[in-house]
């Protein structure tokens, strides 16, 4: 396959392009000694629901007014390994 610049917004622009997935697995299903070793910010705290409030309300440059709003595409869940 030949390689060719992406789509509109970095999308493929040809279907031979797509990355197909073969299959998926949720660590729950794996032993926990499988498991990425991983931290993630708790949604039921009071830490996540700042988080979601600065996302909601971003007054950076980029911004030229808050929005307001929020859907669960702009809430990246905040994740890093876990320390050894």
């Amino acid at each position: 396959m030949e390689w060719s610049a992406p789509g509109a917004m970095g999308f493929y622009a040809k279907p031979e392009q797509y990355t197909k997935i073969h299959s998926i697995r949720l660590a729950s299903e794996l032993a926990p000694k499988d498991r990425l070793p991983l931290q993630y910010l708790k949604t039921d705290t009071p830490s996540f629901a700042a988080y979601v409030e600065a996302r909601r309300n971003r007054h950076n440059d980029w911004f030229v007014r808050a929005a307001g709003a929020i859907d669960a595409c702009n809430i990246p869940l905040p994740v890093r390994s876990a320390p050894k």
